[in-house]
This record gives C-alpha cells, sequence and structure tokens, in this order.
C-alpha cells in the first residue's frame, strides 16, 4: 500500500501534468484567435486600400472631365467630318445633321466608367423606386452580409433597372463575381448584371447586338446548326459552325467606342454565308438607326 508521501507526490505530478494541459489548451486557443484577428485586419486593410484608390480614381476622373469641358468650349469637333471610311452614314445636308446630332447626344453624357458601380437589368415588369431599392439591397445583403448599408441603390419609378453604387471597386468586383455563381432572380425571371459602362460602348453594344440579330435571322433556314455570336470587347459578329470549331468573321468594328465607330463588313464572312455586301451595308444601316434610336430615347 503506498505512503501518505507518495500518494501527495503522485497528485503533486498529476496536477502539474494538468496545469500543463490547460496552458497548451489556452495557448492553442489564444493562437487561433490572434490568427483570426490579423486574418480580419488584412481583410480590412484591403478594403481600406481598394477603396482609396477608387475615391482617388474618380476624383482623377472629374477633373479630366473638368478641364475637357474647359478646353472643348467653342472647340471644333474634327470627328464627325472624317472622310474615306464607311460609317453609314450618308452624303449631304441631311447626312451632316445625323452626325452632329450623334455627337452632341455623345458629349451630353459621362465618357468614364464607374469602376464601383453595378448595374442590375432585365425586369420583367415596371417597379416602383421603393421596390426597386429594397430588392437590390436584398440581394446585396444575402451574397455579402453587412453590405446593404454600404450602398446607394439609384432607381426611378416604373422602370425595369436600377444601379447600385458601391463604397469601393472591391464591393463591386466581389458582387459581380458572386452573381455570377448565384444568379439573382425576380420571381421566375433571371436579371442581367453588369458593371458600368461609358456611353460610347453601350451605344457600340447595342449596334452589335442589332447586327447579331439580322445575321442569326439571316442564316436561320439556309444553315441550320450553325450559331451567330458577337464578342463586344473586340466589336465582332461571327458565325460557328455546328462542331462548334470553325468561325467565319461577319462585321467588325475598326476603333471600338469612338463616336465616330466604324463598321467593317468582312467579304469572306458574308461570301460564307451567302450574304452579300450590299445586303450586308443594308445590315449596318438598319443596325445603326435602331440603335440611335434607343440611344436618344434614353
Amino acid at each position: 500500500m503506498a505512503s501518505l508521501e507518495e500518494m501527495r507526490g503522485l497528485l503533486r505530478t498529476n496536477n502539474q501534468e494538468l496545469q500543463q494541459t490547460i496552458a497548451q489548451s489556452v495557448a492553442d486557443t489564444v493562437m487561433v484567435q490572434v490568427n483570426v484577428l490579423l486574418d480580419t485586419k488584412l481583410r480590412l486593410s484591403e478594403e481600406k486600400l481598394l477603396a482609396s484608390i477608387s475615391e482617388l480614381t474618380r476624383r482623377t476622373a472629374q477633373l479630366e472631365r473638368a478641364m475637357n469641358e474647359n478646353e472643348g468650349v467653342g472647340g471644333d469637333t474634327q470627328g464627325s467630318r472624317k472622310k474615306g471610311r464607311y460609317d453609314g452614314s450618308s452624303s449631304g445636308s441631311h447626312g451632316s445633321r445625323s452626325t452632329r446630332a450623334s455627337s452632341a447626344s455623345a458629349g451630353s453624357r459621362s465618357d468614364m466608367a464607374n469602376p464601383s458601380a453595378v448595374w442590375m437589368l432585365g425586369f420583367p415588369v415596371e417597379l416602383m423606386e421603393i421596390k426597386l431599392r429594397r430588392f437590390a439591397a436584398a440581394a446585396v445583403e444575402e451574397r455579402m452580409r453587412g453590405w446593404s448599408e454600404r450602398i446607394v441603390v439609384k432607381a426611378r419609378n416604373l422602370d425595369q433597372k436600377l444601379c447600385i453604387e458601391f463604397d469601393s471597386e472591391f464591393g463591386a468586383h466581389k458582387f459581380l463575381d458572386l452573381c455570377r455563381d448565384h444568379p439573382i432572380k425576380y420571381e421566375l425571371t433571371a436579371l442581367r448584371v453588369r458593371p458600368d459602362r461609358t456611353a460610347e460602348v453601350r451605344h457600340r453594344n447595342r449596334i452589335m447586338g442589332k447586327l447579331w440579330h439580322q445575321v442569326e435571322e439571316h442564316i436561320r433556314e439556309s444553315m441550320p446548326g450553325h450559331k451567330v455570336g458577337q464578342n463586344g470587347p473586340k466589336g465582332k459578329v461571327f458565325v460557328v459552325d455546328p462542331t462548334g470549331e470553325e468561325v467565319v468573321i461577319i462585321f467588325k468594328t475598326s476603333n471600338h467606342g469612338a463616336s465616330d465607330m466604324v463598321i467593317e463588313v468582312q467579304e469572306e464572312g458574308c461570301k460564307h454565308i451567302g450574304l452579300s455586301e450590299e445586303k450586308a451595308r443594308d445590315f449596318v444601316d438598319t443596325a445603326k438607326a435602331q440603335a440611335e434610336g434607343g440611344r436618344s430615347s434614353q
């Protein structure tokens, strides 16, 4: 039978081991908390840095626009009188009036896209401003908890679109990424979510969309299995064969986003789909007229 002294020694040993175990557990817990705090601090620092960069970019753009407006007062726009390229406008006084009107429309809107803004489009019905605002805030909060307090929603009564302005470029990019993985729906309709674009880029994309529609109608009966596509950033409309490997270019823009944007008819591509050059130029005229009509109605 163990003596009293031996039992005391055994208790002291067990007590020391217990203290060491507790100390190690506390140390591990503290280290985990420190790592969490450091990770949180790094994320907050990144967001603050991106927010500062976004604000600096915005102020620089405002200063540049102000300088351009001051320099452009009383100036003469040369781009509206460029010759030697097919731009879809006719000669004569009517063509001159059309060109001047187009330039004025372009100059009345900002030429800088807002990197902190995101557009939500395609609501199936016209909604009141308050409902659009609530829907946008809920969509942001669902994907980015706490961010609904860091946005400004711009909407109008009886509209089918809205704009969400985040407090940083980081927030806008994160929301766009999340929407690609988890699309937003209003009732059963999937909405389009895209970054802000300049007025001229939107105008160019409208033209390319009208061309896409006309080419699709042209090949629908004669070339079953072929598909029409477009590449907005490169300004191209193309046709892909049923294998998805062979492609021909039908139209392309030679200078993207400019007010004197030129659409070039690709002869080889048009010949491949049985589209005459004259008919292709009619497509360009029609697309420009329809896009300009949509632009002036905004």
